[in-house]
């Protein structure tokens, strides 16, 4: 059977719920929780960094953390996600 394909913003939100600790998370972590290789990974994070949803923690190069930004992206898209949820219920 073959598997269906995750939209880009269903993968960039799993990348920042993975990233969302204070402590910040290794890519090696964000490509097992996110279900992502490491070469799709590397560039998803690159983005998300560039846009300012993410950022390196602490100055350290190898840990990623999401930022206020990107938490807000993810409290916004969850409310479209359940509006569109609630609409094909009703």
């Amino acid at each position: 059977m073959k598997r269906q394909k995750r939209a880009v913003f269903d993968v960039l939100s799993d990348i920042l719920k993975v990233a969302d600790k204070a402590s910040g998370v290794k890519k090696t972590t964000i490509v097992y929780q996110a279900n992502l290789n490491f070469a799709k990974a590397g560039e998803y994070i690159g983005m998300l960094i560039e846009q300012g949803f993410m950022r390196n923690c602490d100055g350290k190069r190898n840990l990623y953390v999401t930022t206020e930004k990107g938490r807000q992206f993810l409290s916004k898209y969850r409310q479209l996600i359940e509006e569109f949820e609630t609409d094909r219920i009703s």
